[in-house]
């Protein structure tokens, strides 16, 4: 059986987040990813990279957030 990777399923998630550009999903996100550190799913340094897509990039990225955000995932090194 295939073990669940939730890194991975996040970086998922948060690329759907961004491309729906829906202020909600991408908070839930963010609240899946904090959830995810606190129960050590994932490490703070995987958690950061997330962070730094959803609330940099996006939340924070002014009028060409989605372009940011999605130039972000494409420069991380997942």
């Amino acid at each position: 059986m295939k073990e669940f990777d939730a890194y991975r399923d996040l970086i998922e998630r948060t690329k759907y987040a961004i491309n729906s550009d829906n202020r909600d999903i991408v908070y839930e996100v963010y609240g899946e990813a904090r959830m995810a550190l606190q129960l050590g799913a994932i490490s703070f340094d995987q958690y950061f990279k997330i962070n730094a897509v959803l609330i940099r990039c996006y939340l924070n990225g002014g009028a060409n957030r989605k372009k940011k955000a999605l130039k972000q995932i494409e420069e991380t090194e997942w």
